[in-house]
């Protein structure tokens, strides 16, 4: 079977301005072959770097989160301009977002913002923002280490975690992040 175009087919390493390569790569004769883009670093420190991304379903929104900014980035796919900032602002080197999912729809993004090892709080909360930018609901999943994940039809968003030395699963409603399950 044939498959259906994928959003990153447009994506050329041809597109890439030789002086980029030159300042990542020292040349476009070093870059990955595999390479199709490169987005600019918003940041002035060089050590920031990139925790989550996701592609929506609609092949052109692309969000990100860096480190050790506190804000989700919601881009255009094909050139990497930023249209919108999602999360709350605060302090370098506060919790930072580290995975991100678009829904099905496009019209949510969910954010799990992760505490620094080094601090005291070891908690993780969960976050969803309309695409807009309001904050929608947040909730505690309560140690690092968790991943989240929207079902494909987009009518549970599931969060899985460590506690109390078992591994768990929590069922959430998309729309409220209140919990329907809680499987060990």
């Amino acid at each position: 079977p044939k498959l259906a175009p994928s959003p990153l087919d447009p994506l050329k390493a041809a597109d890439i301005p030789d002086a980029v390569l030159t300042k990542v790569y020292g040349g476009r004769e070093n870059a990955p072959p595999e390479l199709v883009a490169v987005y600019p670093n918003i940041r002035p420190d060089a050590q920031d770097g990139y925790h989550g991304f996701d592609i929506g379903a609609d092949g052109r929104t692309l969000v990100t989160a860096s480190y050790p900014w506190d804000m989700i980035e919601v881009r255009n796919l094909a050139n990497g301009r930023k249209f919108k900032e999602l999360g709350i602002k605060e302090p370098r080197d506060s919790p930072f977002f580290a995975w991100l999912k678009i829904s099905p729809d496009g019209n949510t993004v969910y954010g799990l913002r992760k505490a620094e090892a080094h601090r005291a709080r070891k908690t993780e909360d969960l976050y969803a923002f309309n695409i807009q930018g309001r904050e929608l609901w947040r909730t505690p999943i309560r140690r690092n280490g968790s991943t989240s994940a929207p079902l494909p039809d987009g009518s549970k968003l599931a969060a899985a975690a460590r506690a109390h030395n078992a591994n768990v699963l929590h069922v959430l409603g998309p729309k409220t992040g209140v919990g329907r399950t809680k499987l060990h």
